[in-house]
């Protein structure tokens, strides 16, 4: 993963409204993004790089979510 998969996040999605949320984003919760859902990394596998549990990972991929569902409403 490189700084420009960062940011060109929102090029591996199509949904106009995901990507215009995604571009709100933090540099960290762009990183999330893409470590999870296009290196397809198991919230295991990200709780053991970063050294949390992986309830902590599950609560800030939660939060992430619900963050990006209010971006993409307004």
């Amino acid at each position: 993963m490189t700084l420009l998969d960062l940011i060109n996040l929102e090029t591996y999605f199509e949904d106009e409204m995901l990507i215009k949320a995604i571009k709100q984003l933090n540099t960290k919760e762009k990183r999330f993004l893409l470590e999870k859902y296009v290196v397809k990394k198991s919230d295991t596998e990200l709780a053991q790089e970063k050294e949390i549990s992986q309830q902590a990972i599950s609560i800030y991929k939660k939060r992430l979510l619900e963050k990006l569902k209010k971006l993409m409403k307004r």
